[in-house]
């Protein structure tokens, strides 16, 4: 844990009352900007942005026996890319597909809400999926953002052909590698605007991101700090897919479309895991491995 001073990191003044702390570490502590300036130079050298703790929570709405979540330490000046890459380790994906981060605009969400219920929503929708037929890059059908940042490979497999849905004409756009998260997170303009991470844009694998706190310690390594739930299979066929296939295993008398769904699982599927989802291991999360693996991802 950093020790937080209490008095000027220039010329030992105390006084909580009148200190102002660092706005990069929030370690160190001066009673005034000439002090700051006197002392960068030896503070600089330790001066260090506190790792995010991040909570990503997989569909929440509608996976809850058991619950898939993580919750990660984060570098803030870790890349999107960087994190991306970490929750594919810690929710056991296979890196196959697509993903982005969405700053969501709840007033554009709530307006897409209406449409989408609304009896002209599907008319509405296919009549724009018509009048955009031709170039998926020039295409805009989605909703709204404050912000998108992207992978920068958007061509992976079947991805692609969801892109339109993903974007909107008015929504900025960033690359996931040239991104830091400190840029996003500590930015005023985004306070209190939902954070979404997707992946696999057919699947739909929505994980509701929630910024918890600040860590006592800044890193340069990812760790999974907490946690719930196996990881879902690639290509299951979304949220109802992951069901059956739990069905499957609880089941005392499997059908032969359910061994064959098990066996799908446990032998061919990117991220298979041989050992089943059978006598509760739904419930299981190999943190000691997430950790290792995150670990060796940072060079350690």
């Amino acid at each position: 844990m950093s020790a937080v001073s209490s008095s000027c990191g220039a010329c030992n003044k105390q006084g909580s009352d009148t200190l102002k702390y660092c706005s990069r570490c929030k370690n160190e502590a001066y009673c005034s900007t000439e002090c700051q300036s006197q002392h960068w130079p030896t503070h600089k050298a330790h001066c260090k942005r506190p790792n995010y703790l991040l909570k990503f929570h997989l569909r929440p709405d509608t996976i809850t026996d058991p619950p898939i979540w993580r919750t990660l330490s984060c570098p803030a000046d870790a890349t999107f890319q960087a994190l991306h890459q970490a929750l594919q380790i810690a929710f056991g994906y296979a890196s196959i597909h697509t993903y982005d981060f969405r700053i969501k605009d709840m007033e554009a969400e709530r307006q897409a809400e209406e449409e989408r219920d609304s009896e002209m929503g599907l008319v509405n929708y296919i009549m724009k999926r018509s009048a955009a037929l031709g170039d998926i890059e020039q295409q805009y059908l989605g909703t709204r953002s404050l912000l998108r940042i992207v992978d920068p490979n958007t061509m992976k497999h079947i991805d692609r052909m969801h892109m339109p849905d993903r974007r909107h004409k008015d929504t900025p756009e960033k690359m996931a590698h040239r991104l830091k998260l400190h840029q996003v997170l500590d930015d005023a303009s985004y306070r209190n605007a939902p954070l979404q991470y997707e992946y696999d844009f057919g699947d739909c694998w929505e994980h509701q991101m929630t910024h918890v706190s600040r860590a006592d310690n800044a890193t340069d390594c990812f760790q999974c700090t907490d946690g719930e739930g196996h990881g879902v299979a690639e290509d299951v066929g979304s949220t109802e897919g992951w069901k059956n296939l739990k069905r499957a295993y609880r089941s005392q008398r499997p059908g032969k479309e359910q061994r064959e769904k098990m066996d799908w699982f446990e032998t061919f599927t990117s991220n298979k895991d041989p050992r089943g989802l059978g006598n509760g291991r739904d419930k299981v999360w190999p943190k000691a491995d997430i950790n290792s693996r995150l670990e060796k991802m940072a060079g350690k």
